[in-house]
């Protein structure tokens, strides 16, 4: 699969959202919704990783305009 990055072609994205707030499950969904490598990346969004400002945080969770989110999949041991 790769790194978000490397598949999305990408290091960072802005996301204007005005002045409402959303969860991390709402963002996923919207971020899959662009199509292509991103609906492929965020269709299971039960596989991805997410921090709000450096804190890992659930789908649930609600963003705000000034929140900083990471999004990664999980690193896998062995």
């Amino acid at each position: 699969m790769g790194l978000l990055k490397n598949v999305l072609k990408t290091e960072e994205e802005e996301f204007l959202m005005g002045d409402a707030s959303l969860t991390l499950g709402d963002l996923f969904r919207l971020l899959g919704d662009r199509g292509g490598n991103w609906a492929d990346q965020f269709e299971n969004a039960k596989s991805l990783r997410a921090a709000i400002n450096g804190k890992i945080s659930k789908p649930s969770a609600s963003i705000y305009p000034s929140n900083r989110v990471a999004i990664f999949l999980p690193i896998a041991g062995g």
